[in-house]
């Protein structure tokens, strides 16, 4: 594990008690007034790169307000990096990967570029268990 991905198991699970999409780029997820998971990544554009973020909830594209989240519990939290050759360019993503009541729900945040033009991912999570900062470029 290095320090810009996780794998955490709750040993108490958190119920999810609200959910905003600020923008297609800003997601919040809430536990309490204190506890929390932050997933962003900035939006500005430089060029021709496609980034963005997209979930996936049973083999399906959804937004993240379709989800029915609230009330569901959090069991544990993954993020990675992965990499992929999309057509002519080499496409950096990180993947959150949120272990739910209602299963496994997919964020995964993508930036398509030719190396000149990255965009920060940034997850803040604060939980009973975790409290931990996650910054990279894609």
């Amino acid at each position: 594990m290095t320090k810009n991905n996780i794998n955490i198991k709750f040993k108490n699970p958190i119920e999810i008690t609200e959910v905003d999409c600020i923008h297609s780029t800003h997601y919040m997820i809430r536990f309490d007034n204190y506890n929390y998971l932050k997933i962003y990544l900035s939006p500005e554009r430089n060029c021709c790169e496609k980034f963005g973020m997209y979930i996936n909830f049973k083999k399906t594209r959804v937004f993240l307000k379709s989800l029915p989240l609230v009330g569901a519990k959090l069991n544990g939290i993954a993020i990675f990096d992965k990499k992929i050759e999309s057509g002519f360019e080499p496409s950096s993503q990180k993947v959150v990967l949120l272990f739910t009541s209602i299963g496994l729900i997919f964020i995964t945040a993508f930036n398509a570029h030719n190396g000149y033009y990255p965009h920060e991912f940034e997850a803040d999570i604060k939980t009973p268990e975790l409290i931990t900062r996650i910054r990279q470029n894609l």
